[in-house]
């Protein structure tokens, strides 16, 4: 669990700029734990998880400048505690105790959904509103939205429509990592497309116009590179965490888009050849 959290402080910070913190080091369960090991395993993780918020936190009161960058990397370690309490809630038989989780789970993605908008505020870079955007959508289909949640400013058509453009902008010009993470923003926001209000229709689907950058960022990237295994790692959410919420959280456009996607991103970085190995 904190080695996934440690993979979204890289990628958090790969896309901001900033270098990483040490990664959080948790053993792993021993194979066939019984459900007792596993939430001690779970609740341990979660405490580590806060502590590395409250660091975070701590840091940001000494470093304003960074504020953007770190308010990023609590977003995403909001997003690791969510996941984490949706692993308790599978693992526990009482009802009342897997409401709790639940209801932990569904405000860590809150907060994190907040705090990528306040991200954006700061620093007007497509990836923080793709993120709030995702998180956006996966709160609506969990029934999680009040009614201010298209407030001025706040639109979802018109920050996807911004998203784009600024990425597209950075996939022709950018350096080649601001190309390779706007080409991952593209596949995102194309994700999401079904399931944004008020967007216009295109001819081209919204699956293939999401398979069409990632096969850009497979052609492009060096082989094994972290960013196209992190992308990965995204949209999987989609097809796995995210989809199993609630009942119809998430259009079957978006989920069909996740598979055009996936085919086409690799699985796993390939094996290094060796001569005389075959």
């Amino acid at each position: 669990a904190l080695a996934a959290l440690a993979a979204l402080a890289v990628t958090a910070a790969a896309k901001t700029g900033r270098a990483p913190q040490p990664p959080l080091e948790a053993a792993a369960p021993p194979a066939g734990a019984t459900p007792a090991v596993l939430m001690d395993a779970l609740d341990a993780a979660l405490a580590r998880v806060r502590a590395a918020k409250q660091r975070l936190q701590d840091t940001m009161a000494r470093q304003d400048a960074q504020r953007a960058r770190i308010l990023g990397l609590l977003a995403s370690t909001e997003k690791r505690e969510a996941a984490l309490s949706y692993e308790r809630s599978l693992r526990t038989p009482d009802l009342q105790q897997q409401a709790r989780h639940a209801g932990d789970m569904w405000a860590s993605l809150a907060r994190a959904r907040a705090l990528y908008f306040s991200c954006y505020a700061l620093e007007r870079t497509p990836y923080w509103t793709t993120q709030y955007l995702s998180l956006g959508v996966v709160l609506r289909g969990g029934g999680q939205l009040g009614s201010d949640a298209e407030a001025p400013g706040r639109d979802s058509a018109a920050l996807w429509g911004s998203a784009e453009v600024q990425a597209l902008h950075d996939a022709a010009n950018g350096s080649p990592q601001a190309r390779s993470w706007a080409l991952g923003n593209l596949i995102e926001l194309y994700l999401l497309a079904p399931a944004i209000s008020g967007l216009a229709a295109r001819k081209t689907p919204w699956g293939q116009l999401a398979a069409a950058p990632a096969r850009v960022l497979v052609d492009n990237a060096a082989e094994g590179a972290f960013e196209v295994f992190s992308t990965r790692r995204q949209v999987q959410r989609y097809r796995g965490w995210y989809a199993n919420l609630a009942a119809n959280v998430l259009p079957e456009a978006v989920l069909a888009a996740a598979d055009a996607v996936l085919a086409v991103l690799p699985a796993q970085a390939p094996t290094p050849w060796h001569y005389g190995t075959g």
